[in-house]
This record gives C-alpha cells, structure tokens and sequence, in this order.
C-alpha cells in the first residue's frame, strides 16, 4: 500500500508518536499490528521497526504490554526523532486519510 509521499517507517514511527501522545506510555509490538492490521503487514512493521532504532528515531525498552506480558516497548527517541514530530504535526491527518481509504 502506498502512502503518498511517506515511507511504511515514517508511518510507523508517527503511529508510534500518535500513541505516546493520547496514552503517554510506549507502544507495544501487538498494539501498533492492531493499529496498522490491513494498511501493512507484520514484516513490513518488523523491518520498520528495525530500521527506526538503528536509526535511533525509535527508542526500545523492555516491559510489561497492556496485556502484562514482558516485551519490547517503543517511543520516540528524544533528539533524533525530533523530525517525527514536526512530520507529525504538518502531516499526519494527510498520512491517517490515506490508511482508512
């Protein structure tokens, strides 16, 4: 699926964000599947995700999910992943248009 002019990883990290904003807490595996379920599949997300923390946009940790089980949690890294924010803020009601179609 395309996403207008945005990458599968800027609309994993900005789904990452989004999550950080309305919960404040990091983002799951499960949950950000759950939100992307029919706009890009597991390995696409998996890669992303790999492509994000070498990058060192996306921050990873180790704790309990929402369903309390153990695994990796992901946030925004402060400094580089300021250009998530800004992305965010000009461009996500663009980017969420183009996944509900």
């Amino acid at each position: 699926m395309k996403f207008g002019p945005f990458s599968s990883e800027i609309v994993i990290a900005c789904c990452v964000y989004e999550n950080e904003m309305k919960t404040k807490s990091p983002m799951s595996y499960s949950e950000l599947v759950e939100e992307l379920q029919g706009v890009m599949s597991k390995s696409t997300i998996t890669k992303g995700l790999s492509i994000l923390n070498s990058w060192g946009i996306l921050r990873v940790e180790f704790g309990k999910n929402t369903k309390g089980r153990v695994g990796r949690l992901y946030s925004v890294s402060n400094g580089e992943g300021n250009f998530v924010v800004e992305t965010y803020n000009k461009f996500w009601d663009q980017i969420s248009f183009e996944l509900k179609k």
